[in-house]
């Protein structure tokens, strides 16, 4: 491991991730930040009467789109390991 030391996300049991190669859990760092910042995304737009005034169609279900976001959002919960409301409401 080149004594490159590497945490499990805040929040994530780490026997969860025990099996995962150094290059698939860098990876999985990566995708959980994605994941992370566009979850933070929609955050601010659901508790911003504006961004909601402005861009309507984020809320609408009705639209293909939007569908698919929240489809892929609920598929993301299921695939990522449990992450415990401390660490994210630390942020």
């Amino acid at each position: 491991m080149n004594g490159d030391v590497l945490l499990a996300p805040a929040g994530v049991d780490a026997a969860l991730l025990a099996d995962l190669s150094l290059a698939d859990l860098k990876e999985y760092g990566r995708t959980a930040d994605r994941d992370d910042l566009l979850r933070w995304r929609w955050l601010a737009y659901e508790v911003d009467p504006q961004l909601q005034f402005d861009y309507p169609a984020m809320s609408d279900t009705s639209l293909p789109a939007t569908s698919a976001m929240i489809r892929a959002v609920r598929a993301a919960d299921h695939e990522r390991p449990h992450v415990t409301r401390a660490s994210t409401s630390s942020r």
